[in-house]
This record gives C-alpha cells, sequence and structure tokens, in this order.
C-alpha cells in the first residue's frame, strides 16, 4: 500500500513541508470494487463512504489550490529580487555587462535566475503542489463517480443523508483544513485535521 502521509518540502528555506494524510481516500478507493457486487444496504453504506471521501477530497483539493497560489508569488518574488538585487551585482563582477543593458543579455539573466537555490525550491514546491492538485482533484472524481453508480441503486428514500457531524467530527466544523487565512504553524492542530504546516506566510 502506498504510504498515508503525502509530505510536500516547504517553498522557503527554514519553512514547515506541508503533509496531506490520504488514508480516509485510500480506505474508500479500497470500497470502490464492491459497487460491482453491492445490494440495496450495501449500497447505503458506500453511498455515504464515497460522498464523504468526496468531502474529504474537495478540502485537501482546495488547500493544495491555496498552496499552488502562496508558492508562485514566493516565486515570483524571489525572481524579482534575484533580477533587481543580485544580478546586476554578479554581472557586473563577472564583467557579462552589454552596451545594451548593465545587468546583461536576456539568457545571462535567466542563467543566474536558474542557480538561485532559493528560487528553484519555489518553483520545486509550486510543481510539486500542483501534482497534489491534480491528484486530489482525480480522487474527487472518483469518488463522485462512486457515489453516483450507488445512488442509481437507492429510491430518493433510501439515500442516506449525511447529517453535520457526520461530515465534520469535531465541533469546529474544520476537521479537514484549519482556517486557511487565520492558521499559523504555531497554532495547535485540530482534531481529525489531516493537513499540517504551511500556515499564513510571513511577508
Amino acid at each position: 500500500m502506498a504510504p498515508a502521509n503525502l509530505t510536500i518540502l516547504p517553498y522557503k528555506p527554514g519553512g514547515i513541508s506541508l503533509t496531506l494524510d490520504l488514508a480516509p481516500c485510500f480506505v474508500a478507493e479500497a470500497r470502490i470494487h464492491e459497487i460491482s457486487f453491492a445490494d440495496k444496504q450495501r449500497a447505503k453504506d458506500l453511498f455515504s463512504e464515497f460522498t464523504r471521501a468526496y468531502i474529504y477530497a474537495s478540502k485537501l483539493h482546495a488547500m493544495c489550490k491555496l498552496h499552488v497560489f502562496r508558492a508562485t508569488t514566493a516565486s515570483r518574488r524571489r525572481r524579482s529580487i534575484v533580477l533587481i538585487d543580485i544580478i546586476p551585482e554578479k554581472v557586473k563582477e563577472k564583467g557579462l555587462t552589454t552596451s545594451r543593458s548593465a545587468t546583461g543579455a536576456a539568457d545571462i539573466r535567466e542563467a543566474f535566475i536558474y542557480t538561485d537555490t532559493e528560487y528553484l525550491a519555489c518553483e520545486d514546491a509550486r510543481a510539486a503542489l500542483e501534482a497534489a492538485e491534480q491528484l486530489m482533484f482525480g480522487k474527487m472524481m472518483a469518488f463522485r463517480e462512486a457515489a453516483d453508480a450507488v445512488k442509481h441503486m437507492l429510491s430518493p428514500d433510501d439515500r442516506p443523508r449525511l447529517n453535520n457531524a457526520e461530515i465534520h467530527p469535531n465541533a469546529h466544523g474544520t476537521d479537514a483544513v484549519p482556517d486557511p487565512m487565520g492558521a499559523s504553524d504555531d497554532a495547535p492542530p485540530l482534531p481529525h485535521q489531516p493537513v499540517t504546516g504551511w500556515g499564513t506566510p510571513g511577508h
């Protein structure tokens, strides 16, 4: 079985890795094959399972999408710093200035950008987050299709209705992700919280 936690390295030096708990997704995925031989009672159980899994995956997908934006912003910020503050000195030091530009030719500037370790860390984290975002989107679609498949086996009266306590086990209703705009790396984890690290970034 694949590891239950998916860890993505931080996009800035000294940052905290982002860890996604995929265990609930794996549990639901392991039951998809039951659709082929489900009776009405099993279909009710599967419908609840797949619906909860879809909600869970959608929250992780939203969190990944948020951090893609943050990593992209951090990457662009670092690129700007390199272009404005670092490259002019490096180009002058190595005698690579041209009559047209004090910061050297475009390919020279690009070469300096791709030797900056902080910029590369931002880009690596962004690429990993985009991959995680696509992974969670794929799981969302799989759970939705699975729920639709068993839903057709049930009449409207037979379909389970998920109450808020089933979807959100803790009193705050925020079991899947912390508040993206108010969380911090130092805040204590919420019960059943599958996402850790990467709170509100310091600017």
